[in-house]
């Protein structure tokens, strides 16, 4: 039973044409892929890839995840798909506390979203937006670097992926974050 499993998986990533691919992995990845396999979309490379890589997010194997990803990326024929496994990616490498990376996919991430909001695929953009939002937890919370996320928030009105209102409740918030970070400062310093 054990063996016909690995040979099912095996066959449905020789149909979704990554036979090639596969073995080039090292085993270690091989017996992942086979894990994640199970189950997979074999209409396309793309989307067996993407199966992958939401089964390893899902265990919360961020790193496995982020790798899987940028393969799934070289198989991404549109912009949209393009997209949407930049924005799986970015959640795997914040999770993965790989901050410069997820940063960097999080600006390919807006210009992304810039370009396709003015296509036909602009109204089946998603509200929650990953580069957007761990834009700000980054630049907040791994480089408390408060100027660049104020500017990011106005660049990120400016666009129209947040109102007005919103970048007022969202400046605010980081205030008080800012405030909250430098009592708590003064307050370890006094003991």
């Amino acid at each position: 039973m054990l063996f016909r499993k690995k040979d099912e998986s095996l066959a449905g990533i020789s149909r979704a044409g990554l036979s090639k691919w596969y073995e080039a992995l090292s085993d270690r990845d091989k017996v992942r892929v086979r894990r994640y396999a199970e189950g997979a979309p074999e209409n396309s490379a793309f989307d067996m890839l993407m199966h992958i890589a939401r089964g390893a997010f899902g265990d919360e194997n961020y790193d496995f995840a982020a790798e899987i990803c940028s393969h799934a990326a070289g198989f991404a024929d549109t912009k949209m798909l393009r997209y949407e496994i930049n924005e799986l990616a970015i959640d795997a490498l914040f999770l993965s506390e790989r901050w410069e990376e997820a940063l960097e996919l999080c600006r390919g991430g807006k210009d992304m979203y810039v370009s396709l909001k003015g296509s036909e695929h602009f109204p089946d953009l998603p509200k929650d937006l990953r580069f957007r939002n761990r834009t700000i937890d980054i630049l907040v919370g791994y480089m408390k670097d408060y100027e660049s996320a104020n500017a990011a928030l106005d660049e990120f009105f400016e666009i129209g992926i947040i109102s007005e209102e919103d970048l007022r409740y969202r400046k605010n918030s980081l205030k008080v974050h800012r405030l909250q970070r430098t009592f708590d400062s003064i307050y370890s310093l006094s003991k």
